[in-house]
């Protein structure tokens, strides 16, 4: 069975990606602006996240949707 490594990203990759997805948001031009159940259902199997956010259980906009 053929085991698929991931490329993991340096701090400084992730902090990028997340600058640039939070442009797209602030910008109104998101590239993954759909979180249905279809486009979930392709995280089941396993998710590769880059960074961990904190933020505030009451927060009126989630982090996914800040970073695109």
């Amino acid at each position: 069975m053929e085991q698929i490594v991931a490329k993991r990203s340096t701090g400084d990759e992730a902090l990028s990606l997340l600058l640039e997805g939070n442009r797209r948001f602030c910008s109104c031009t998101l590239e993954h602006p759909n979180h249905c159940e279809e486009s979930r259902e392709g995280l089941v199997e396993s998710q590769e996240p880059i960074a961990v956010i904190l933020s505030c259980a009451d927060s009126r906009v989630p982090p996914v949707d800040i970073f695109d």
